[in-house]
């Protein structure tokens, strides 16, 4: 039979139907709600009604939705559950059960009928709102539909006479019959409030849960103009967009366990003295906290810029427009991995940025920093308490060429004389120097006489950055990396290029290639790069022209799994002293530390070491020289470790990715009269859907189909029996699903994990996953152990061969969460394990 899973004490109900109307009546479920099924251990969760039902009625004995009541109503749910000797005992379950003579309220526990009809009509209509290839017209539409479906239908006319007729032959009192003909007309306009769209955007920002976008004025520009007398050049005001801030940090931290997850994070960074793992644990964050008092909460903001394509790219028409977002610098890693937790801030035309210079479009941001960093915003508990939080700027982000134009420094890397953000050093200086000259690195002190200067050929400046105006921020403390634009479509990208070009052709007439392009394509289009990897069930080639040219046709996550498993791929075909691909080895020992999304303080001692070597390498080749983005990994990344933290938690791939999101609105959308206050409006009624909800920030966990835990679907059962009850209080409750979305990580039967570090050898050892384990909040899962052989320096890969040995661990546990791949060499090779980073 269903039972209530938010019930306490749980509550088993005859029917479906019964269960249905109990989460509507009882915990005011909506069409923003997530379902919970707790049916014969099943954890699963649904955003769709529906769905929840007819899952629900999927499982065995579970009642009809239109069935009557069985045999077993009135009755007990006893649940049985093994003990160590392997004999089941009964053990009665917490649960109260819910006959049809059960008195159970049906009324709404807080407000009245009006109240509930109210905030399911406001959940329908924010729902539709929240679908970003929904346009907004649509949603008008479906809310008009409804309303004339539930108003002018004849049907409702003939209900609302029945149950009029039935009241009166029953006699009942004529205020019950005012109260029902009052819900009959609630019932036939429950969008009287939401009819129009400028009532909806009215109705919430009225609530709180809306922060309308702001459209402001950059200057005016001179133009042809459509007239009743023909064309005439008028002036014409241009705009940008902006989205006040300091509400939705608001409505973001009041969400459930925003706040208290973000301060227990931060309190974990701060006891963690042995390594670093996020900004907060750098030397800059340390100089802001320096203004403010011990007992104030502070929290850091990241500011990223990027220019993103709103019309097709190969089409005729484009609208290239500048996006500005916001995020809070130390969010916990599952929930920072969200883009829904990237705000918006600010929208503009790409082109007007020449025009009217970066000052005029960042004003409205930066007057809300001033705010937020000196007075802060008040955000009210859970308990009903309010706390102070202040917010800094810390960083801002971005590719190097958003960096440069925003920031105002010169744009013409390959030709400036000074191309360099953080420090002078000269062009051609720049090509072959690697190693550090710390008198050339900008500071306070020379940025400010260079802008006496007023020389970009002399300075590299070619106007004050904007964000100098914050009293806690200044340009030349902008210690920031990004591993997709400096490594992965950068660095990594034009030394794999590099490597390939040469092992691929032969050096002169007599001597042959390593290999042919022919047996690297056969191998890349063979080749296993396992499910976790960017390139699964993808068809890769490389083409000679590719190689030309020095761009290969792979996008940024692409390169970066293809040079990690380029070892295996190809590695048993180059001699072991081939200085090309010490080349590549070379970079491989920098991608191991900088990919580290925790490293120990010991590690930032190597990292010159390394980059050393790799420029080495590089510059012994005839026809190679530095470029600006090698520069910067040379002369800049140790100095962003110490100040920053590790380069792989500053990334800019997260921030690309909420480009789409708006991309999506305005592929929806065919005005482009002002597609930025159109893309800007979509989002916000989308983020408005989400502070509704008031959904908690902590990621779901999702999981695939499955089986409850048995001697039937785990056939080890009695074998990890122990191992399972110390993991899990109550056995007869878990869940075996095939796959599931944890913490920000995807878990499957073909994932290999890092359960553990021998104390040896200090190698790594792996384990593949078999089974996994799910009961409310804990996972676990059984994995057959893969013995460590050896570490092959050659490929850069660990070594393994599998075993019958099992493991039965929980996932908080591992030594990385990351799950990796296990991956079969060419010709019948060995099994090798590649990892993403240092551990």
């Amino acid at each position: 039979m269903p039972y209530c899973v938010e019930c306490d004490p749980k509550r088993v109900y005859p029917t479906v139907k019964a269960l249905w109307l109990h989460l509507q009546k009882e915990h005011r479920m909506n069409a923003l709600s997530t379902f919970k099924c707790g049916e014969q251990g099943c954890c699963r969760k649904f955003s769709s009604g529906k769905a929840f039902v007819r899952h629900v009625k999927s499982h065995v004995n579970v009642g009809d939705i239109q069935g009557d009541c069985d045999s077993n109503i009135g009755c007990h749910v006893v649940i049985s559950e093994c003990d160590t000797s392997g004999t089941c005992s009964d053990v009665d379950t917490d649960v109260v059960t819910v006959t049809e003579d059960s008195d159970v309220p049906l009324s709404v526990k807080d407000g009245s009928f009006q109240d509930a009809l109210q905030s399911q009509s406001d959940a329908f209509v924010c729902k539709y709102y929240s679908k970003p290839s929904l346009p907004r017209n649509v949603v008008q539409n479906i809310v008009d539909d409804v309303q004339d479906l539930l108003s002018n239908g004849v049907f409702m006319n003939i209900l609302r006479d029945k149950v009029m007729q039935a009241l009166q032959s029953c006699q009942a009192e004529e205020s019950l019959v005012e109260e029902i003909s009052g819900m009959f007309n609630a019932v036939q306009n429950p969008f009287e409030h939401l009819q129009t769209e400028y009532l909806r955007k009215q109705y919430f920002e009225k609530s709180g849960y809306y922060a309308a976008p702001e459209v402001f004025e950059l200057g005016k520009r001179l133009q042809q103009v459509k007239t009743a007398n023909g064309m005439k050049w008028k002036w014409v005001s241009v705009t940008a967009v902006h989205v006040p801030l300091a509400p939705v940090l608001k409505n973001f931290l009041e969400l459930p366990d925003a706040l208290q997850c973000i301060l227990d994070y931060m309190k974990q960074l701060q006891d963690q003295k042995d390594s670093i793992s996020n900004f907060i644990q750098g030397k800059l964050w340390k100089e802001k906290l320096k203004k403010f008092s011990p007992t104030e909460i502070v929290l850091p903001l990241f500011v990223y810029f990027d220019d993103f394509e709103g019309n097709n790219p190969l089409g005729a028409h484009l609208l290239k427009i500048g996006g500005v977002y916001v995020i809070i610098g130390c969010l916990p890693p599952e929930i920072a991995s969200k883009i829904e937790n990237i705000f918006l801030s600010t929208l503009f035309c790409s082109g007007d940025r020449q025009e009217f210079k970066a000052k005029s479009i960042i004003k409205p941001l930066l007057e809300e920093l001033i705010n937020l960093e000196r007075d802060g915003i008040h955000v009210t508990l859970s308990s009903g308490n309010t706390v102070r939080v202040f917010f800094v700027l810390c960083l801002v982000l971005g590719d190097n060429l958003g960096l440069h134009q925003l920031c105002g420094f010169v744009c013409g890397f390959a030709w400036a004389n000074y191309p360099c953000r953080f420090c002078k050093v000269p062009q051609e200086r720049m090509r072959y120097d690697v190693s550090l000259d710390k008198s050339l690195l900008r500071t306070k002190t020379n940025y400010e006489n260079d802008l006496v200067v007023n020389d970009q050929t002399k300075t590299g400046i070619s106007e004050k950055c904007v964000f100098n105006d914050l009293e806690s921020f200044h340009i030349t403390e902008n210690l920031e990396g990004d591993l997709l634009h400096d490594f992965d479509e950068g660095l990594n990208h034009y030394v794999v290029t590099f490597v390939l070009t040469k092992l691929t052709t032969a050096e002169s007439r007599n001597t042959k290639p390593v290999f042919s392009l022919a047996t690297l394509n056969r191998r890349m289009q063979l080749f296993d790069f396992g499910t976790h990897s960017a390139l699964y069930k993808t068809k890769l080639g490389v083409t000679a022209q590719d190689l030309e040219k020095g761009k290969l046709k792979m996008t940024g996550s692409e390169m970066e799994w293809f040079s990690l498993a380029l070892g295996v791929l190809v590695g048993d075909l180059v001699p072991n002293d081939n200085l090309y691909w010490k080349l590549y080895l070379a970079l491989r020992n920098v991608l191991d530390i900088v990919r580290a999304k925790t490293l120990p303080s010991s590690t930032l001692e190597i990292l010159p070491h390394y980059l050393k070597v790799l420029a080495e390498l590089f510059l012994a080749h005839d026809g190679n020289h530095i470029m600006f983005k090698f520069h910067k990994i040379l002369w800049h990344y140790c100095a962003i470790f110490e100040h920053s933290g590790p380069v792989a938690k500053l990334g800019t791939r997260r921030f690309e990715s909420k480009h789409r999101e708006l991309k999506l609105g305005l592929y929806s959308n065919m005005s482009r009269r002002n597609a930025c206050l159109s893309a800007a409006i979509k989002h916000q009624l989308s983020l408005c859907h989400r502070f509704v909800a008031k959904k908690s920030v902590l990621p779901d966990i999702e999981l695939g189909s499955g089986s409850v835990l048995s001697s039937v679907s785990f056939p080890d059962f009695y074998r990890f029996q122990d191992d399972l009850k110390a993991i899990f209080s109550n056995l007869s409750n878990v869940f075996l699903p095939t796959w599931i979305d944890y913490k920000g990580s995807h878990y499957d039967f073909y994932s290999t994990l890092l359960i553990d570090i021998d104390d040896n050898f200090g190698w790594p050892k792996f384990g593949e996953v078999k089974c996994i384990f799910v009961c409310s909040n804990k996972v676990a899962v059984l994995c057959k152990r893969l013995e460590t052989v050896g570490y092959s320096e050659h490929l850069h890969a660990f070594e393994v061969k599998r075993t019958k040995e099992k493991v039965c661990l929980q996932i908080d546990s591992l030594v990385d969460y990351s799950p990796l791949n296990t991956l079969q060499a060419p010709r019948g090779g060995g099994l090798y394990v590649i990892l993403r980073h240092q551990i």
